[in-house]
């Protein structure tokens, strides 16, 4: 985000995605938050997840973003959710974009 932020290409976004991003083992992101919602108030950032268990530690990682946020939606199944179902190494299923949540500005 901050590479394209100070880019020339940058364009203002309508909405930010940010596909099975693993927010809760990443430190990097509620910064990365923080400027997304400062820099464009009027996007809604849309973060999705693998499974439950993955989104519900998102979603309590992006809880501790340090700027205020509206949820324009909690997490919750993804009706556009991949149907293929991948194994993983911890026996978990995983299907991209198994589970989303939306927040903004506020």
């Amino acid at each position: 985000w901050d590479e394209y932020l100070r880019s020339r290409a940058y364009i203002s976004p309508a909405v930010l995605f940010c596909f099975n991003a693993g927010v809760w083992g990443y430190d990097e992101w509620l910064p990365t938050f923080q400027r997304m919602v400062q820099e464009a108030p009027h996007a809604p950032i849309v973060v999705t997840s693998y499974n439950k268990c993955e989104a519900i530690d998102d979603s309590d990682a992006i809880a501790d973003v340090e700027v205020p946020i509206t949820w324009h939606w909690t997490m919750e199944a993804n009706p556009f959710a991949s149907r293929s179902a991948r194994p993983s190494h911890h026996d978990r299923v995983l299907h991209e974009n198994a589970y989303w949540q939306c927040f903004g500005a506020k």
